[in-house]
């Protein structure tokens, strides 16, 4: 699974500067984001967070739907696959 979400997310392009990474400990795929508050003012430093909650919906279900179809054991409606912290 992780060999494909590092393929699909490419460069952070499809999932609006957002990355895949691997949660060695829990076993599990993590999207995550890297804001630089100094950077942004309040209504932008929210904006930043509501991207990533609406590509981690986005992705939760497409990857879910992916693992499923390839047949990927484990992987069927196992919501540890996916976390947002």
């Amino acid at each position: 699974m992780l060999a494909t979400v590092l393929q699909l997310h490419l460069f952070g392009m499809a999932t609006q500067d957002c990355y895949f990474g691997l949660d060695a400990q829990h076993d599990r795929v993590i999207l995550f984001k890297t804001v630089d508050l100094a950077l942004h003012d309040e209504g932008s430093a929210l904006q930043a967070v509501e991207n990533l909650v609406n590509q981690a919906e986005r992705w939760k279900v497409a990857l879910l739907a992916f693992a499923q179809k390839a047949g990927q054991s484990g992987a069927q409606g196992d919501p540890r696959l996916f976390h947002r912290a």
